[in-house]
Formats: structure tokens, sequence, C-alpha cells
């Protein structure tokens, strides 16, 4: 076990006397308040920021605007105020005119904050500023407007996290008129081609407002910038594939409308609201060309003179009976009209019928080309990382043609999440081979929830040389086949299989390749085979993190990792045999497991207070503990922690305590 420096300890003493500013006690209230007196005259520089963060992991509800602009140096370029509920929009103003060389701010789970009174998120607000990279705001109470004003008043922003945020799809529109030429090919008078924005990574996740047109705007943005994306638990459908592309929205209408002509049309849209419920594809597709069209007159009229229009991007001609005898100059040889590629714009004339016929009179292979004027993209596109729910697939098979066009204009992208869950019925195995056949670098790979993937499709992923992460976490029909071929294919650092049919052999076989002690984290669920299991536990002594959870467990199981695993931070016995999990194996696993952050031994009956008095004793490192559902402990070896000043919030059944000396956030006990 490492012992902790004496900066260490002396930051955890700094910290833990700080927050008593308040105290019932004068004598530590007082000696707060002077403390953090000497250390708002800058005593300390940046030693301060140390103690801050301690402050930050260990006591946010504790944390107010006194604490922070008393440590806080004008030298700090990352600040982070996780769920610090006392912290106000005072004092984020301060920190963004006190820290101009601020690069990260993290607001996660500060719902109550109202961002709308900070001058940064302000749409008239005077403050640029110049180094803000990173701003997360998951959990938070946000809108479209707070948004829009961060990206313009902090140009150079990188990453942005809305997770779980109000937002819709106007949150990336800050200029339409600007955004919808660039995608339209509409040449602006000035030339200027440069992109409105510098994002990168883009976090989405559970914005259930947030739909396909939303992913279109953001890439009218950013465009060739946006490398990392995360939208699934969104309302997007397989369109974002096509957008992300590279493809505006003429070309991605063209790109569908020919689809839909050779017979890929999709079921109606039960799943959307207003007008657009129960429309088939085509139906939704011409309504939002309709729109496009006037709205790119518009664009047209601003940006261009008369004499530069031309037509390149569509060419519709209405019926005889409704032709404007104005449009008859249009009827000329489509080779005239590819001359004019340099400048794409759409006529204002409606589509018909018999226009979107002479479409899909091309050649399939002329389709989604770059030197196709209806198809080409209006950027090159670089995406690293994906995420997105099982729905963007449930109108197959045009949802695979996506896919595919997507995969082929992304060859660099190494990191795919396809979350099944309730829609995991889209994700099947016609997907799954798509990836495997055209993303050969992918290095991780996500398949949670995708319930309807086989055995046999789970094998093909042996094609990705690189693949060195993958999470099958309740694809529950795969069985031992498929894992034994990959793991003898492939080498993995993470493998995560619980709520599967993988069992003794597949986990034995995981354990007797010669680059099993490279594994780093391994979940498992309901096994019952114990010859796997100690497999695992005798030769993966690289694991880090091990979930154990309803698994078949013998005490020699728990003396192999004991034995074995010395590495680990992460474990989970939770709901095993109550007869193995006992005092004598968690005495063992805390005596030999001294890196142990995380716990979960909930629900195993017969523990007692010895097992709980070994971890506090033994495990320096823990950060938290679950305890639920463990009827024979009582108070007492949470004596000294309480009686430490510990922070203690009561839920219902669940004591939550975070201690004095720094060693745990939290301890859940069910009562």
């Amino acid at each position: 076990m490492q012992v902790p420096s004496l900066r260490e300890l002396l930051r955890g003493l700094v910290a833990e006397l700080i927050v008593q500013e308040g105290s019932p006690c004068s004598a530590l209230d007082l000696a707060a308040s002077n403390l953090l007196f000497t250390l708002d005259q800058g005593a300390w520089g940046v030693e301060s920021k140390a103690v801050l963060d301690r402050i930050v992991q260990r006591y946010p509800h504790r944390l107010t605007t006194r604490i922070v602009l008393a440590l806080l140096p004008c030298s700090a370029t990352t600040i982070s105020l996780k769920e610090c509920p006392l912290v106000n929009p005072n004092c984020i103003n301060e920190i963004i005119r006190r820290c101009p060389h601020l690069q990260s701010l993290d607001l996660t789970g500060n719902a109550d904050l109202k961002l709308d009174e900070i001058y940064l998120f302000q749409k008239n607000g005077e403050t640029v500023h110049s180094s803000l990279a990173h701003v997360s705001f998951e959990d938070c109470y946000t809108s479209d407007h707070v948004i829009q004003a961060l990206l313009r008043n902090a140009p150079k922003l990188q990453s942005l996290n809305i997770a779980r945020c109000h937002i819709t799809d106007q949150v990336f529109l800050l200029d339409e008129k600007k955004q919808l030429a660039r995608e339209g090919f509409i040449q602006t008078l000035s030339g200027n081609t440069d992109y409105d924005s510098q994002l990168q990574s883009v976090d989405v996740t559970g914005c259930r407002e947030f739909s396909s047109t939303g992913v279109r705007h953001l890439c009218t943005l950013c465009g060739p910038s946006l490398a990392v994306l995360n939208m699934s638990l969104t309302k997007v459908d397989s369109s974002i594939l096509v957008y992300l592309c590279g493809l505006g929205l003429p070309a991605v209408g063209h790109f569908y409308l020919r689809l839909i002509e050779n017979g890929f049309e999709s079921q109606p849209n039960k799943k959307a609201s207003g007008a657009t419920r129960g429309k088939m594809k085509s139906e939704v597709m011409m309504d939002i060309l309709r729109e496009l069209e006037q709205i790119s007159a518009q664009s047209r009229a601003e940006y261009q003179h008369p004499e530069q229009l031309s037509v390149g991007q569509f060419k519709y001609e209405d019926d005889m009976s409704n032709k404007d005898p104005s449009a008859s100059n249009q009827d000329q040889d489509r080779d005239d009209v590819d001359k004019t590629r340099s400048n794409h714009v759409l006529p204002n004339n409606r589509p018909s019928t018999a226009a979107i016929s002479k479409i899909s009179q091309q050649n399939d292979a002329d389709i989604f080309t770059t030197d196709n004027p209806r198809t080409a993209p209006f950027f090159i596109p670089n995406i690293k990382e994906l995420c997105v729910s099982g729905s963007v697939f449930c109108d197959t098979p045009i949802s695979l043609h996506c896919l595919r066009h997507f995969l082929e204009s992304n060859p660099g992208l190494t990191t795919l999440g396809l979350m099944g869950g309730l829609d995991g019925q889209g994700v099947t195995d016609e997907v799954l081979e798509q990836v495997t056949e055209t993303c050969r670098e992918l290095k991780h790979l996500s398949l949670e929830g995708c319930i309807h993937l086989s055995t046999a499709a789970v094998a093909g992923l042996a094609a990705c040389r690189h693949l060195e992460y993958l999470d099958l976490t309740g694809v529950a029909f795969i069985e031992d086949a498929g894992l034994v071929h990959l793991i003898k294919k492939l080498a993995f650092t993470g493998l995560l299989i619980a709520e599967t049919r993988i069992q003794n052999k597949g986990l034995t076989t995981l354990a007797s390749q010669p680059g099993s002690h490279e594994l780093e984290e391994l979940e498992i669920s309901r096994c019952e085979d114990d010859e796997g299991l100690n497999a695992v536990a005798s030769n993966c002594s690289g694991l880090r993190r091990l979930i154990l959870r309803e698994c078949g467990l013998t005490a020699k199981t728990m003396d192999l990792i004991a034995a074995n695993c010395h590495s680990l931070t992460e474990l989970s016995l939770a709901y095993c045999d109550i007869n193995v999990v006992s005092d004598n194996g968690v005495v063992l696993l805390s005596e030999n497991l001294a890196s142990l952050e995380v716990i979960d031994l909930s629900w195993n009956f017969n523990l007692t207070n010895v097992s709980i008095h070994a971890l506090l004793t033994n495990c320096q490192c823990l950060r938290n503990v679950n305890l639920n559902g463990l009827k024979q402990i009582t108070a007492e070896p949470f004596v000294g922690l309480i009686a430490g000043n510990c922070h203690v919030v009561v839920h219902m059944y669940c004591l939550r305590l975070l201690n004095k000396n720094n060693n745990f956030d939290c301890f859940k006990i069910i009562s």
C-alpha cells in the first residue's frame, strides 16, 4: 500500500477544516473563516487549487461561493463544480472574469443553477472567452438560447456535453441562412467558407426533443471538425448517418428519393409528432424539400446576384397542367446543367412525381459520389466516435444503405456504440455485418441490449482486427462458440458479457490465451460455472474492473481473486452465494486488494461488522461501498466516521455518509 505524501495529508486537513465554515462549533467556524481569509490573499497560489479540487470531490454539497473564490487562482485552466448546489451564477461570472486562461468548465448535475444569468451564456453578453474549449451542462436545466450564446461567446469551444438537457433541434442553428447556403452550395458574395464553430465532441444523450434535424444543423455549423458524437436516447433516425457523410439536405433528399423509387420505402413514422406522424419517408422528404426551396430563395436573394444563379443540385419539372411558362428556359440539356457545378442552388419549383422518376434513372454507381452535383458532400467528414440507439435502424433496409455510406465516408471510425434498449430490435445481424465488412479499424464496440443478434454475427467481428473493447451486455442469445472464435482471433482489454449465455467454455478459453494478463475489464453475471470463474481469477492478473454479479462463486474463487488480482480497483460480488461471500472471504480480499476503490457487497446476508471493519481499515483507497441489504451490520464500524464530522444525508431506507478522512465518497446501508 502506498503511503500518502505529507503534501497530500496537508491538503486533506486544509480541505477538511475549510468546509467547517458555518459549523455550530464556534471554534471550528472561526478557524475555517480565518483560513479562508488567509487563502483569499493568495498565500498558497496554485496549491490552493488542489485543495479546491479535493473539496469538490469529497464535500460538493458544502462548497460555497466564498470557498471557490478564496481557493481558485487566476492561473487556473480547469474547474469542476459537479453537483455543487450552493454555487450560484455570481460565482461562475467571477470565475470567468478572474481566469482568462480557463479551458474547461464542468457544471454537471447543477440542475438549479440559472445558466441564463451567467454573462458568458447570455445572448447579448459582453464576455467573449477566447480560451474556453470544454464545457459540460450534463443534467442541467438549460435551453437553446443558452447553448447558442455559449457557441457565439466561446469561439474556440471544442467539447460540449449537454446530455439530458432541455434542448431542441434549433440549438445548433445559429444563422439559418448562412448554414443553409453552406449545405445547399449557395455561394456567398464574400466567398467566406469558414465554419462558425470548432466543435469536435458533442454529447446529446437523453435529449428527447433532439432529432435528425438537429444533427443536420450541427453539421452545417462545424462541418469537418466534428469527430465525436453521442446521440443515444434521442429522436434521431437513419438520416443522421447520411448527414454525417457530409451531405446537405438537398443531397440527402435526392439520396432518399432514389432509394424509395427503387423500392426501399420505410414504414410510416409512428413515433413522430404533429404533422409528420404516420407519413411515409418519401412524403416527409418532399415536405422538407419544399420548405427548403422557400428558404433557399431568400438565401439566394441575400448572398448572390441574379446572374450568378444556376441549377446543379436538382432539376424538377412540373406536370404540364401546372407548369409555369416562365420556367421554360429550364428545359435545357443536362450536359449544360452539369457544367455549372461550381454554383449549386435549388430552383424555386415544386418537385413532381415525373421529376423524381427522372432522378431514379441514374445508375446506382452514380449515387453518392463527389463528382455528382446532386450528391456531392459539402465537407469531408471525419467522425471518430459515434453512439446511437437502435431506433436509428428501424427503417430497414434504407438504414442499411445509410450505414454503409456512413462507414465508407468515415474510414477513421474507432469507437461505435449501437445501444439496444427498448429499440434493440433495430440492430440486427445485417447491421452488424455492415460494420464487420466496412469498419476494419474499429477498436471499441458496444452492442448493449441488442437482443436480436446471433452468435454467428458476433463471431464475424473477428474481421475487425483492431477490436480491443467489446460490450455484449444483454445480447441474450449469444453462446460460447461466438466468444471462443473472437478470443482466438483478437486481444481484448475490455469484455462485457453480462446477461448472455456465455459460460464455462468461453471463460476458460479467455483465461488460457497468451494475452490474458492484458485484460483489464471483465463483466459477467449469472455464471454458474465455477471452473471458468476460477480460470479467470487465476490467469487474468491485469484486471482492474471485475463484475461478478449473481455468479456461482466458491471459496476457491474468492481465494484466487485475493491471490492474483492485486490491480483491482472495482469489484462487484452482489447477489452471490451468501454462504461463500462471508466475513472471512471479505477480510481476505481487504488484506490483498490495496488498490480497491469501489466494491459492491449488496444482498450478501451473512456479512457482519467484521467485514466492514476490515474494509475500512485495510482499503485506504476506497471511494464507494454498496452495502444494500446487509441486515446484520450495525453503526459500530462507522462510529469513527460519524465522530469525524462526516456529512450525513438520509434517504428513506438508505444512509449516505461522507467521511472525514477522505477515504470514502459514500456508504449505502439498507436499514
